[in-house]
């Protein structure tokens, strides 16, 4: 569950079920949750020693989520969601 590609794949999932959600809420949450599972992927790639390159998309798919968001007026959660991960695979 923790390997960085399967967590990337969540993220995907979650990215592309919010890009179809008519529902503005649920649309933030799901994008939100992808946000997490790319920072979480990007995380432990580093953690493990993977090349840059490896993993680099994952990084700018994430700055790109946590800017969308904070359109939104999620910076907050965007924040708190990042500090978790960091928790987490740290």
């Amino acid at each position: 569950m923790g390997e960085p590609n399967a967590l990337v794949r969540l993220g995907q999932r979650d990215e592309k079920n919010a890009i179809a959600e008519s529902d503005r809420e649920k649309r933030d949450v799901l994008l939100l949750r992808a946000f997490g599972f790319y920072a979480a992927a990007a995380e432990r790639s580093y953690d493990e020693g993977w090349p840059d390159d490896a993993w680099q998309s994952w990084r700018y798919r994430r700055s790109t989520l946590a800017r969308l968001l904070a359109r939104e007026g999620l910076m907050q959660q965007v924040a708190d969601s990042y500090v978790r991960v960091q928790d987490k695979w740290r």
